[in-house]
């Protein structure tokens, strides 16, 4: 699911337009003119990149859209030629879009993680409660004419019992149904799942049509502030937004400005108390990502590999890679990557993992021999 709320304006269902995913539309478009549309789709691609937005689109489209050959016959009875639409494109005025946007179309349903009761907090995964919706959806007539669509985001964080619910649906989808799968993580579907939905993979736009998408939601940047988003999303725009709206880009330029001032332990420290300073800070996952992607960049310089790293990026992640051999990179992105898993999943203390990294890529030796140990 998003990491957008149900309500946010940021939520998929209300992207009108999408840039970069070109490649992605002709493929749905050809299935559709052709019609040859398969049972289920698999939308799969980075956190953010616009998998869900597309999957949105395309709901729109086939619910505003007649099927080629279902068009009235000419003046005298002939039949015309279908006209195939060209992109799926539809006015976000359109009755279907504005019911889309509201939740209230009947032909839709959407799976998202749903609230806990008990907990009243969103749960981490999919369960097979929200999955059940499917089979009451789907054994009704259609409330409107058309398709019938389901949308998964995330498919990948189904349960075993959700994902196993599911599976009676893709293998004999009832007609004119269709399943469209958002994952990130494709390989921790079932195999079974993925072999019955034919894959669209979503790559990340370049810099320039990044900016274009990040500027229409955000407006204008400095160029630096523009070029850092699209570093640490990785060139995804949807994360890119939720990285700035949590402050993500004035984090990592502090943290780039420590690096370069060569910094004394204790401001580490202070750095390190500054941006866990909230109980249960929900931007701690981005600053995680933040911090694995610096030791990525520095390990991409030790191996030559850095030519599309921003200027400012390359002069730290240098001055970073001098100071220790690759293996000594390659170590502290392992022992990173599972403090900051174990953080995250038992809740350890926040302070002390960031701190922890933060001195070490430094290249305090004995931060990382604390990190070895587990103390």
């Amino acid at each position: 699911m998003s990491d957008n709320t149900e309500d946010s304006e940021l939520h998929p269902r209300h992207t009108a337009e999408i840039f970069g995913h070109e490649e992605a539309e002709r493929l749905l478009l050809a299935d559709f003119n052709r019609d040859k549309l398969p049972g289920a789709y698999l939308f799969s691609g980075p956190k953010g990149i616009g998998k869900a937005s597309m999957a949105y689109r395309f709901a729109r489209f086939l619910l505003a859209t007649p099927m080629p050959g279902t068009s009235d016959g000419g003046l005298f009875g002939e039949a015309l030629p279908p006209i195939l639409p060209a992109t799926l494109s539809i006015d976000p005025q359109h009755p279907v879009a504005r019911r889309i946007a509201s939740r209230g179309h009947m032909n839709l349903l959407a799976i998202e993680r749903s609230i806990d009761e008990k907990t009243k907090k969103l749960r981490g995964e999919i369960v097979v409660e929200d999955v059940r919706k499917i089979g009451n959806f789907l054994s009704k007539s259609a409330a409107e004419e058309g398709w019938r669509i389901v949308i998964i985001d995330t498919a990948d964080e189904m349960n075993n019992n959700a994902a196993n619910a599911i599976l009676k649906w893709l293998e004999e989808p009832p007609e004119r149904a269709l399943f469209l799968l958002v994952a990130s993580q494709p390989g921790a579907l079932l195999p079974t799942i993925r072999s019955r939905c034919r894959t669209v993979t979503f790559r990340p736009p370049s810099q320039e049509g990044f900016s274009r998408i990040v500027s229409a939601t955000l407006g204008e940047m400095e160029a630096s502030e523009m070029e850092h988003l699209y570093f640490l999303s990785g060139g995804a725009p949807g994360w890119a937004l939720t990285l700035q709206e949590n402050g993500i880009v004035k984090i990592y330029e502090d943290l780039l400005e420590l690096y370069q001032q060569e910094a004394s332990p204790l401001a580490f420290e202070a750095f390190a108390e500054q941006v866990t300073a909230k109980k249960k800070d929900s931007r701690f996952s981005d600053i995680a990502a933040m911090l694995l992607a610096i030791v990525a960049g520095v390990i991409r310089h030790h191996e030559g590999m850095d030519a599309q790293t921003p200027e400012q990026e390359q002069r730290v992640f240098a001055r970073l890679a001098a100071k220790k051999p690759l293996d000594y990179w390659l170590n502290l992105w392992e022992k990173s990557a599972s403090l900051l898993s174990d953080t995250q999943r038992v809740h350890l203390d926040q302070r002390g993992a960031v701190a922890g990294i933060t001195h070490a890529l430094a290249g305090h030796e004995n931060i990382l021999n604390y990190m070895r140990s587990g103390s």
